[in-house]
């Protein structure tokens, strides 16, 4: 396998992860939020 090629699949690997991750966060992070407007609506 060519090294350079190597370079960019583990490149993509680690920017895949990221997003997972970041969109993983992100999402539980806007639900936290409509969880607790609502949570403080109701108490």
């Amino acid at each position: 396998m060519d090294a350079k090629l190597w370079y960019y699949f583990y490149i993509a690997k680690i920017f895949l992860i990221f997003c997972v991750i970041f969109g993983c966060s992100m999402l539980s992070g806007r639900l936290f939020l409509v969880t607790h407007k609502s949570y403080k609506k109701v108490g």
